[in-house]
């Protein structure tokens, strides 16, 4: 429930539960310091294999509001075989590009010392340009009809974040070609990236999350028959 939450603060104030200080000296409270974040704006990154993921991932979680507020990517790559790596030195332009991202005029000791948690940040604002609006418009009304087409099947609302998503992907492809605006390519492809992703989880997420063994059983018996096509299965 934390981190959704926090998914939505971006413009806002992260408060922790309130617990009494009752019992706290006047020292122990001055050393408790701010307890809240202004603006948060959290990343997260999850790495596993596909199998241990779908397991863990039940029918309520398509539903609860917390899977929507991820993007699922699953790679076809397979294992590999292992190699070795030679080092590559650092392109001064990639470190150069990579501080002005963090912080646009933050002085020289802008990359080593992070704002503090308590205090406004001053954002950079990018705006949409006409045709990007018109783009993210578009997709609004796509989003509905394939949240039409999944509530048979109870994954809707593995949809219904998919604009706002596209559009925080939008900003950040826009912020690191250190464009002025996003603009219609900015847009398109965060917009391709998010919904190819989207179809892609739901589609595998349909085909392998059970919350039974029973269930997982009908799942794995289904994608068998399905792989074997008109050739038909034995039992």
């Amino acid at each position: 429930k934390r981190l959704m939450e926090v998914f939505g603060r971006c413009h806002g104030t992260l408060q922790p539960k309130a617990f009494s200080t009752a019992a706290l000296n006047q020292t122990q409270r001055a050393c408790m310091g701010p307890q809240f974040v202004e603006n948060p704006a959290l990343t997260v990154l999850g790495m596993t294999t596909p199998t241990p993921f779908y397991e863990a991932v039940g029918s309520g979680a398509l539903t609860d509001g917390f899977l929507n507020r991820l993007i699922v990517v699953e790679s076809d790559l397979g294992r590999q075989p292992s190699r070795f790596v030679d080092p590559v030195e650092m392109p001064d332009d990639l470190v150069r590009w990579v501080r002005e991202c963090r912080i646009k005029s933050g002085g020289d000791l802008a990359d080593i010392i992070d704002a503090v948690h308590s205090e406004k940040p001053v954002p950079t604002v990018l705006d949409f340009s006409g045709k990007a609006r018109c783009l993210f418009d578009d997709l609004d009304l796509r989003c509905i009809a394939r949240m039409d087409e999944l509530e048979l099947h109870g994954m809707a609302e593995m949809y219904s974040r998919i604009r706002e998503i596209a559009m925080r992907v939008s900003l950040i492809v826009a912020h690191s070609t250190e464009a002025d605006v996003i603009d219609v390519e900015h847009a398109r492809w965060a917009i391709d990236y998010v919904t190819f992703w989207a179809d892609r989880a739901i589609s595998r997420m349909a085909d392998n999350i059970a919350d039974s063994p029973f269930a997982a059983l009908c799942n794995e018996v289904a994608n068998l028959i399905l792989e074997a096509g008109r050739r038909g299965l034995t039992i």
